[in-house]
This record gives structure tokens, C-alpha cells and sequence, in this order.
């Protein structure tokens, strides 16, 4: 049995964010981080704040919530350790300043090239369309914030979405992880209508089955 229900990559702004939501909710938290052994990141993690390979090693679910600048180097380095475990991806591929996606060769997602960072690992794209300040909402009632999630493995995506729904999200079933990239697109067009125009705090996805 893990010693963590979930392990967050990552202690800045977003990472600590959603890791204290889960707590709220509930779980047990492992956090990775570079800075593990700082005064700063142990006053709000304590003890459950650790270098990243033990942070992997602690549960059988990782969330990746470092900057993207060093998402995919990052993978590959805890690539080992990440061997029978589910990813799911946090991170949004963009240029430094924001404007525009940072598409790989062949025009493949931040998830994708992730994937291939990761080898056989089972990599789910989630909590990318979220932002701190909002992650820090209330756990319990209706829930209001979209999670969108997509990846090969029904039963990865299953298990990430659960996670979400634990947590107090609504999580939305975005299929296959090739459509990654339309996820990371929306979430760079909410950056630029919330925060460049004012408009809103997020986007919520609506799909029409044809219904009614």
C-alpha cells in the first residue's frame, strides 16, 4: 500500500495550490520539489514535502505541476521512477510571455512529448485549465470548476477524473490523449480573455449530444 493517496511535482503558486486543496479533501499528499529542504517550502508542506524521486515513489498517482520551461526534461530525469504509475499533466506548453502554444516537432502537445519523456507510462492531460487562485476554493458543494481530462488509458483517465471529482471539480471526459492540444489551446485562450482582457475567470466546456 502507498504511503500517499497522490504525489504533486511541483511547490510554487499552482502545485502547492492544488496540493492543499487535496489535502482538504482528504488525501494524503505527497510534494516534489527541487527546494524540499527550504524553511519556505516546509512551513507549507511540512513533512510531506520531499525530492522529487521520493515524491514518485510515494503513491501510484503524480500529478506534474512544474513550469513547462522544465516539464519534459524533468520526466525524462524521473523516468525510472515513474515506471507502473499514472501521470497526469498539469502542465501548459507556452511560449515565456504567454502568447502563443509551444508546439512541438509535428505539431505534437506538451502531453505527448511528456508521454515520450515518460516511456510506457500512462499520461492523462488534467487540471491545466485551472488557476491558483481558484484552485483555493471551496472543496465541498456543487461543483463549479471544470476538469478537463483525455488520455489512452480508459482506466487512467478514470482514475485522474476521480481524483478531480474527489476534490470538489467536475471533471470532463476529453477523450483520447492526442486531443491534448485542444486542451492546452483552450487554456491559453482563457489565460489571454481573463487575465490580458478581464473577461472571466475561466471556460467551461459544454458538450452537445443533440438532445433536446
Amino acid at each position: 500500500m502507498s504511503a500517499y493517496d497522490v504525489s504533486v511535482l511541483g511547490a510554487g503558486k499552482f502545485g502547492s495550490a492544488l496540493a492543499g486543496r487535496m489535502r482538504r479533501a482528504g488525501l494524503r499528499v505527497a510534494v516534489g520539489s527541487r527546494r524540499h529542504d527550504t524553511p519556505q517550502v516546509r512551513a507549507v508542506h511540512g513533512g510531506d514535502v520531499m525530492p522529487y524521486e521520493d515524491a514518485c515513489r510515494a503513491s501510484g498517482l503524480v500529478v506534474l505541476a512544474v513550469p513547462w520551461r522544465v516539464a519534459v526534461e524533468t520526466t525524462a530525469r524521473l523516468r525510472p521512477v515513474l515506471a507502473g504509475r499514472v501521470l497526469a499533466d498539469a502542465t501548459n506548453p507556452v511560449t515565456a510571455d504567454w502568447s502563443r502554444l509551444d508546439v512541438g516537432e509535428g505539431g505534437l502537445s506538451g502531453a505527448e512529448r511528456i508521454a515520450a519523456a515518460a516511456g510506457g507510462v500512462e499520461v492523462v492531460k488534467a487540471f491545466n485549465g485551472l488557476k491558483a487562485e481558484l484552485i483555493d476554493g471551496p472543496v465541498h458543494g456543487p461543483p463549479v470548476r471544470q476538469v478537463w481530462c483525455c488520455g489512452d488509458s480508459d482506466e487512467a483517465r478514470a482514475r485522474v477524473m476521480t481524483l478531480a471529482a474527489r476534490c470538489g471539480f467536475l471533471p470532463v471526459d476529453c477523450g483520447r490523449l492526442e486531443n491534448a492540444l485542444c486542451l492546452e489551446a483552450a487554456a491559453l485562450l482563457w489565460v489571454k480573455l481573463a487575465y490580458w482582457e478581464g473577461r472571466g475567470e475561466g471556460l467551461r466546456l459544454v458538450l452537445d449530444t443533440g438532445a433536446g
